[in-house]
């Protein structure tokens, strides 16, 4: 059985849609901009005053998938007093899937669900 595919959460900026996805791989990529250890999830601190430079590192790792050509720089850019609760809210969104994906224990790789 296959790991199901986690859905996207679409945020319109500009002209643009930027599909976000958590996947382990952005996950690493968040905690590297952060500094934050993310894996066990976030803390009531960083859900309700997350710092502005935390929110870019959350929204640039979990855009990079569907977004490749997106850099930290233009993803930074991208975020402003006008927008941040929005990206802010669509990120928690991507997390929340990541994680709950996690807790319905996906198989590991090479394994099938199921099997012992």
């Amino acid at each position: 059985m296959s790991t199901p595919v986690q859905p996207t959460h679409d945020i319109e900026m500009g002209k643009k849609t930027y599909k976000l996805v958590f996947d382990f791989d952005a996950i690493a990529e968040a905690e590297e901009l952060t500094g934050r250890s993310l894996i066990t999830g976030l803390t009531r601190d960083m859900l309700n005053s997350p710092k502005i430079n935390f929110i870019r590192g959350m929204f640039y790792a979990c855009a990079k998938k569907h977004q490749p050509e997106l850099t930290f720089e233009s993803a930074k850019n991208l975020i402003t007093l006008k927008n941040y609760i929005k990206v802010w809210e669509t990120v928690l969104g991507a997390f929340a899937d990541a994680m709950k994906s996690a807790d319905e224990g996906d198989s590991e790789p090479g394994e099938e669900q199921g099997q012992n």
